[in-house]
């Protein structure tokens, strides 16, 4: 499919327009309110309550917030939230880890295997093998007998035979609208990162949750919460050309800097108590013995690229990681708990423990006072006699008078 698109974003990388000469040729534009709730989309406008929910004619919530009435279509939730009918079109139930078991349609009952989340293998209603699926390194290869194509967002743009001819030629819009061509498989939109299309709602399950291309939404609340953003209906934040969000819990792009971030907070944190011993040596050595004592310490403590590794992937998978696991809420705060527990003893144990070994090596002596010398006993000032005539001052003294003055 030839053409250009051209994208506008506002200051929070949120889609203000898609303008594109593919597919025939179309426009779109976008408004978003404080909460990243689209008040215009594609020109049309919407409006939502206090808890950033869709609403108007043929929309309706229950108390977790999801939408039994939803386009006048009604839907069921099972008590974790997760849709198990949409209209009369389509039924659903879900293993034990909240992933999507079978569909049942009109054409029968599909069953889904997985390979943790990555959906591998497709069963028809007797058990058989209806479509195997293979990703590799870089996403989705094969569904059954359709190889894939991708343009720079993932998007499905040539589905393949097994000659290397192209039965079908594709184009998405940003929010996922399916702009040309016919896609007989559930793969199109993102379909690189695992997008699987309903194609009897025209809805996508993203793993653990269901986006609909239509309104740029989720259908339901994020199961993490605002860990995933204060909005819990919305898509990547509405940055949809380069994020993804694959699980349905959080945009991929976001998680570098997140994985970032935490690899740094796992290094320091392993070397904290290396640093806490050297410090404790620096700052008693330098007091006893000043400069050399602190040359003695050696060099401020470098970590290997052992140590760098391993703390690195103890911070991924202690910080932000473990908030995002589906764990019970109290096993995840235990575990929190137990981190912020071991991070405090690292920083007390290196440089309380330090320093107790350095006074240990060398404890510090106290300097006596020398004793002050005893002053010396001033000897007595002798008195003066005072010669006859002269007298005295004091009590039966005679005050000496002046003689005559001398003859001119």
């Amino acid at each position: 499919m030839a053409g250009v698109t051209n994208y506008g974003y506002d200051t929070k990388n949120q889609l203000l327009s898609e303008q594109s000469t593919r597919a025939g040729g179309y426009t779109f534009s976008f408004a978003y309110d404080l909460a990243q709730n689209p008040t215009t989309f594609k020109g049309q406008s919407r409006s939502y309550n206090v808890n950033n929910q869709l609403i108007g004619a043929g929309f309706s919530y229950d108390g977790n917030g999801n939408p039994v009435l939803y386009k006048g279509v009604s839907l069921a939730f099972d008590p974790e939230n997760r849709m198990t009918a949409y209209g009369n079109v389509l039924t659903a139930g879900y293993n034990g880890h909240g992933l999507r078991a079978w569909k049942q349609t009109a054409t029968g009952r599909r069953y889904y295997l997985y390979d943790g989340e990555e959906l591998t293998c497709e069963l028809d209603a007797a058990g058989n093998v209806a479509a195997p699926i293979i990703f590799g390194a870089n996403g989705l290869l094969v569904y059954g007998g359709t190889a894939y194509q991708f343009d720079p967002q993932g998007n499905a743009v040539h589905l393949l035979n097994d000659t290397g001819y192209a039965d079908a030629h594709l184009a998405y819009d940003a929010w996922g609208q399916p702009m040309s061509g016919t896609n007989p498989t559930p793969y199109g939109y993102k379909a690189q990162w695992g997008y699987y299309t309903d194609a009897e709602s025209g809805i996508l399950l993203l793993t653990h949750r269901y986006l609909d291309p239509a309104t740029g939404r989720f259908l339901t609340r994020d199961p993490i919460g605002v860990e995933g953003g204060v909005n819990l209906y919305a898509y990547v934040g509405n940055g949809v050309v380069m994020l993804k969000d694959p699980s349905g819990r959080m945009p991929l792009a976001p998680i570098v800097g997140i994985l970032l971030r935490e690899c740094l907070v796992g290094v320091a944190g392993d070397m904290v108590e290396d640093i806490g011993r050297w410090l404790a040596c620096a700052i008693y050595r330098g007091i006893r013995h000043g400069m050399p004592g602190v040359r003695s310490c050696g060099p401020f403590p470098v970590p290997s690229l052992c140590d760098l590794l391993g703390g690195c992937i103890g911070g991924m998978l202690g910080g932000e990681w473990l908030k995002k696991l589906p764990l019970p809420e109290d096993i995840k705060d235990k575990i929190l708990d137990l981190l912020k527990e071991i991070a405090g003893s690292l920083l007390g144990g290196g440089l309380g423990a330090g320093l107790c070994e350095e006074i240990a090596k060398d404890p510090p002596h106290v300097v006596q006072p020398k004793p002050r010398p005893p002053r010396p006993t001033p000897s007595p000032i002798p008195v003066p006699v005072p010669s006859p005539g002269q007298g005295a001052c004091g009590s039966g003294g005679a005050i000496p008078r002046p003689g005559p003055p001398p003859a001119m």
